[in-house]
């Protein structure tokens, strides 16, 4: 009788080993698909306005971002570099009103806009034009309304060679920078780059192109590194 009730009590915990494992599985991957799940609607912003402005007569102008079409629950804000341009109101909107005092002459405007763990950016370049200066140019950034990052190898922690490699689609400019939150960029060439994660778990691997005349963008896409052990 002690035998068969042995028996009995190690086949009951086989079987709550293998139902813990079974929820752990589905607790990793839910983890996993929750983490990525955030980038998929991308980062097709754009600021619509005026870039080279006659500062001579201009005071103020007005502002906009374009493309929030793909997000969620966008939260914006607004962001100013260089000196005598400022935002005195409505940095969270979707459209702001930039002031630019007398002692302007250049200066940068930036969007950010983020969703989740999904944060992505635009930076237009303003600069005087005319009789006041020159300057100028489109602030559009929106031929590369396609961008997206694609993951040509999956990488794994600890990392070894061939590491994660990833390319960036819907853009051919060269003039592109790589970085990666939770882990180390180990080599890039324009949209080209190999990196590697630093820990099990997610990763945000970040492309920024920058177009003639200052104006930048920056998309960003989230990634699950699992344990090659």
């Amino acid at each position: 009788m002690k035998m068969k009730t042995f028996k009995n009590t190690l086949l009951a915990l086989l079987m709550l080993t293998f139902s813990c494992q079974e929820n752990l599985s589905e607790l990793e991957t839910a983890v996993k698909n929750d983490f990525i799940q955030n980038s998929v609607a991308g980062c097709n912003i754009d600021i619509n306005g005026e870039t080279g402005i006659s500062c001579k007569y201009t005071s103020t102008g007005l502002y906009s971002i374009s493309g929030l079409g793909s997000f969620n629950n966008p939260q914006i804000s607004w962001s100013t570099s260089g000196t005598g341009i400022l935002i005195p109101f409505g940095a969270s909107n979707s459209t702001v009103q930039v002031t630019f005092k007398p002692t302007f002459n250049s200066g940068e405007l930036t969007a950010t806009v983020t969703d989740g763990s999904l944060t992505c950016s635009e930076t237009i370049t303003i600069d005087c034009k005319g009789s006041n200066g020159s300057g100028g140019g489109s602030t559009n950034c929106g031929q590369n309304d396609n961008l997206n990052i694609v993951e040509n190898i999956e990488p794994c922690y600890p990392s070894q060679h061939p590491h994660g490699r990833y390319t960036l689609t819907g853009e051919s400019s060269s003039n592109i920078s790589w970085s990666v939150q939770n882990g180390t960029i180990f080599s890039s060439s324009g949209d080209y780059v190999v990196m590697k994660p630093t820990s099990i778990g997610g990763y945000t691997l970040t492309a920024t192109i920058t177009y003639p005349g200052g104006c930048k963008k920056t998309y960003s896409k989230n990634f699950y590194a699992e344990s090659c052990l």
